[in-house]
């Protein structure tokens, strides 16, 4: 059954320990966690301008996942909340150099098979009109639940429908900065992967 699985995948995953490759790719700010939902639930940031799919510096597919799942439990943890919301920043994105499909597809199935109904919604920030035209072509094809929790957002006045502005970044009209150098604890015991 899916909780057996979930039961499994837990034992063989969790807890994630701290590693260099992990801190690594956690303090490029690619997600993390900052800010509250209206619901007073986490945000969970994703910068997918800063995705690296590829070249010297590319991301290793499984640390990025692992560092989804540990910003997720995190988030989970430290909240009275049962869900969270993604802000999907996508300021700075080139197709050609940020798009990470491979990525996108890992988390999505871990998220779903792991992390069900704990998704407020995803707000994909900032989206123009060819963006949110494409998502009306192809919303149709997703689950019904799923299109009903995304949201295509145009500008920073959307923000406050579903975030506590306050408590977001100074770009998302907040008061506040995200340091990855600070977010995270060091590595223990020189733990290589």
């Amino acid at each position: 059954t899916m909780l057996d699985a979930h039961v499994v995948w837990r034992s063989k995953t969790l807890p994630i320990e701290m590693s260099h490759s992990l801190l690594e790719d956690l303090k490029l700010a690619k997600y993390y966690g900052y800010g509250k939902d209206l619901n007073g639930g986490p945000a969970f940031v994703v910068r997918s301008g800063r995705f690296n799919p590829k070249g010297p510096n590319a991301r290793h597919l499984e640390t990025a996942v692992h560092a989804v799942v540990y910003i997720t439990e995190q988030l989970l943890k430290d909240t009275t909340a049962d869900s969270f919301s993604v802000l999907y920043d996508r300021a700075d994105f080139s197709i050609s150099e940020n798009f990470d499909l491979e990525l996108i597809k890992a988390v999505n199935k871990v998220m779903a098979d792991n992390y069900p109904e704990r998704l407020t919604g995803a707000y994909v920030f900032p989206s123009g009109i060819v963006l949110r035209q494409l998502y009306k072509i192809v919303s149709p094809f997703l689950d019904p639940r799923t299109r009903t929790k995304i949201h295509m957002l145009p500008s920073h006045k959307d923000l406050a429908q579903y975030f506590d502005v306050s408590t977001l970044e100074e770009c998302y009209g907040g008061h506040g900065t995200f340091d990855p150098e600070t977010a995270y604890p060091s590595v223990a015991n020189g733990k290589e992967s």
